[in-house]
């Protein structure tokens, strides 16, 4: 039996808490939700959530999270070739947190719904740098002899509108990697210039 992590969490500080996200995959939602949870349970008043390298994975994963922080309303929405959308929306109750969000140029696709959608409806601020920019729906179409073709029918929009496909989560806050750093650290390493901003930018909200 293998166990796949695909979430760290701890405090920061004795009010900050931080929890990195792997991928939107297996049971992440639950355990995001069991460790914000812990975290207020030891005095988190904030929290910072890092999408760093997070490819993405399934868009439910990201409304379960998504639905942590948000009340009743539009996670985001895919908008078809004819014009026609669908919804992806949360429910009503939230908890109540600052949030920060740590972004890099391989957050993309359930990282950049989940964090355009934070960033639109709950105010959270993003640090790092512009996100992959991957937001389509495509369908394979059958055609004779076996073959198929791959057709895009639509693409993802944030709460606001935002297009996220070849365009991506622009940061509030930019700050890159110094030249040569590959973002190797161990989990809350605060030589990582990329969150110990973050957890400024937390501290001064």
């Amino acid at each position: 039996q293998i166990t796949v992590n695909r979430i760290e969490s701890g405090m920061l500080t004795d009010d900050i808490g931080y929890i990195y996200l792997y991928e939107f995959a297996g049971e992440c939602a639950a355990e995001f939700q069991t460790a914000v949870k812990q975290l207020q349970d030891q005095g988190a008043k904030g929290l910072i959530i890092d999408l760093r390298d997070n490819p993405g994975g399934w868009v439910d994963a990201a409304q379960d999270i998504g639905d942590i922080f948000l009340d009743k309303g539009t996670l985001c929405y895919l908008q078809y070739n004819d014009g026609s959308r669908a919804y992806y929306s949360t429910k009503a109750g939230k908890t109540d947190l600052p949030l920060v969000i740590l972004m890099n140029e391989n957050s993309a696709s359930s990282s950049e719904i989940l964090a355009g959608a934070l960033k639109d409806r709950a105010d959270a601020t993003i640090v790092g740098v512009q996100s992959y920019g991957k937001g389509i729906v495509q369908t394979v179409l059958e055609l004779d002899g076996g073959a198929g073709m791959q057709m895009t029918i639509a693409q993802y929009y944030t709460p606001n509108g935002n297009a996220v496909h070849k365009v991506g989560i622009t940061p509030d806050v930019l700050i890159e990697l110094p030249e040569g750093d590959i973002g190797m650290y161990e989990f809350g390493d605060l030589n990582d210039v990329q969150l110990a901003k973050a957890l400024e930018i937390m501290q001064q909200k």
